[in-house]
């Protein structure tokens, strides 16, 4: 299956969970243990978090044959996480994993300005001007910032409110999949973009990493940050996403499969460190996703 034909999040999620079948039960064996490896990395005690982890496989295992929805297991959930892990080890595992994320990109920070495209919580900035001095910029389509950093916010599928060629660096972090439509974003940090572009994704070249993925996309971000965020599922392979970057004249500097590199967000990524060309290239007719080459201009 393409990842331009994945059902509905229910159709993929709900499977998951509630059926019993041995290749999902191996499957949500071992969701359990990523879930429980998390809290651990949280600072949450053993017996907490063997029972939290088994207690919510439990719950969702339970209303998902009860066929209910994932609207539904949401709102369940919330309350009985949050006395899981609380909001201190909450912002402590996030601390964390900024510094983490800093320690993998931080050799491929370039000039003065970062733009950090889909920001969430904006410890990742933070990190950044804390350590490089680097005049920091936060973009998301909501407010989730744990920072005194001012968020600016950008209507779903609008343009960034920043000029062409504004900033040295824009970092996308695990954000592209939430889009509705990932390649007019991605058009959108290559027009406000100088010399480089720093992605980590999903990598999703195999059925097991896309459906635990998928899994954690959803719980991470509608369950234990509590946020109505969108999560589409616009996971492509590493080879579709190298024939979209070279279609927008971006050069590949690195690749690097990380695979499961972050024990709060137990997913699959990959890394790409992309910079412009130094040529000029002809852009195409229209993007994969139907958008032109070049955006509209910014609503300042």
């Amino acid at each position: 299956m393409s990842q331009s034909e994945l059902p509905k999040l229910d159709s993929v999620i709900l499977p998951m969970l509630a059926v019993g079948d041995a290749e999902h039960r191996r499957l949500r064996r071992q969701i359990q243990g990523l879930m429980c490896s998390a809290f651990k990395h949280a600072g949450v005690s053993l017996v907490r978090r063997r029972l939290g982890s088994q207690l919510l496989m439990w719950r969702m295992k339970a209303a998902a044959r009860r066929g209910r929805s994932l609207r539904h297991i949401e709102v369940m959930l919330r309350p009985r996480f949050k006395r899981t892990l609380t909001e201190a080890e909450y912002y402590a595992a996030q601390k964390k994993r900024a510094a983490r994320a800093f320690e993998r990109i931080k050799d491929y920070l370039v000039g003065e300005h970062l733009l950090d495209l889909g920001s969430g919580p904006g410890l990742i900035a933070q990190t950044v001007r804390e350590r490089t001095g680097m005049k920091v910029t936060l973009a998301d389509v909501i407010d989730c910032s744990m920072t005194d950093l001012p968020t600016t916010i950008i209507p779903e599928g609008g343009p960034i409110p920043l000029e062409n060629r504004s900033v040295d660096t824009t970092l996308i972090y695990v954000v592209l999949h939430h889009a509705d439509d990932p390649l007019r974003l991605l058009d959108e940090a290559v027009r406000v973009t100088r010399t480089r572009i720093i992605i980590m994704e999903g990598y999703v070249d195999d059925e097991g990493s896309r459906r635990v993925n998928c899994f954690f996309d959803w719980f991470l971000n509608r369950v234990v940050q509590g946020n109505n965020i969108n999560i589409p599922l616009n996971y492509r392979t590493t080879a579709e996403w190298r024939q979209i970057f070279a279609e927008r004249g971006l050069q590949v500097a690195r690749q690097e499969l990380v695979g499961i590199d972050e024990p709060m967000a137990p997913e699959s990524h990959v890394l790409f460190v992309l910079d412009r060309a130094t040529q000029p290239q002809a852009p195409p007719a229209a993007s994969p996703s139907g958008s032109a080459w070049d955006p509209p201009r910014p609503r300042l």
